[in-house]
């Protein structure tokens, strides 16, 4: 749970730990297991600036990384080995769990929302400049595709072959191409005018 400070519980409702802060937090998300907790710095700067930040489940602050604004999206793979991050600097970051920062790439607006397949090989991203990324590990731009909104929420199936966006519209991709505007119902429209 994130406010001006993180929050780690049990299934009880038992507070384990929690992390102070003078700021606050936007964007959690936790591994399957648990033993692995990411957060991005919320609206409110923590001494003048905004991170990314990785616990372990005791609490233990593993690192943190600076970026330039708010972060409003992280996400973390299932064996906790990548995260991703999504800021208002425009920019979606990529890390390992060592705090290497492996890739950031700059979109045309703040990131509002990133996702990662379990494997980490497929990082998807959705930006206020309306356009849904799609990348690889290792940070190539495999495909945008503009939408006609800005685009709020996306996910990825675990195997990284789907993706679903939230944006003026629900779309539906696989990793090659559109497959349909669910609202429009315009099935298989080609990503004919969206590779890098």
């Amino acid at each position: 749970a994130g406010s001006d400070n993180l929050y780690f519980f049990d299934k009880n409702g038992n507070l384990l730990w929690k992390y102070e802060t003078n700021g606050g937090f936007g964007s959690v998300a936790i591994n399957p297991d648990g033993e692995y907790i990411v957060a991005g710095t919320g609206l409110i700067a923590i001494d003048n600036h905004f991170y990314v930040y990785l616990f372990d489940k005791n609490g233990n602050l593993l690192w943190r990384y600076k970026t330039g604004e708010f972060v409003n999206s992280v996400a973390i793979t299932p064996n906790g080995k990548y995260i991703a991050a999504g800021s208002w600097d425009d920019y979606v970051y990529f890390f390992d769990n060592n705090g290497n920062l492996l890739w950031k790439y700059k979109t045309g607006g703040w990131v509002d929302s990133v996702a990662i397949s379990e494997d980490g090989n497929y990082v998807v991203a959705g930006s206020h400049d309306r356009n849904v990324y799609l990348f690889d590990k290792n940070g190539n731009l495999l495909w945008k595709y503009k939408t006609g909104g800005f685009v709020n929420s996306v996910t990825i199936t675990s195997d990284g072959k789907y993706i679903v966006v939230g944006s003026d519209n629900l779309y539906f991709f696989n990793n090659q191409k559109i497959l349909q505007n669910l609202n429009n119902n315009n099935s298989n429209q080609k990503n004919d005018n969206t590779n890098p």
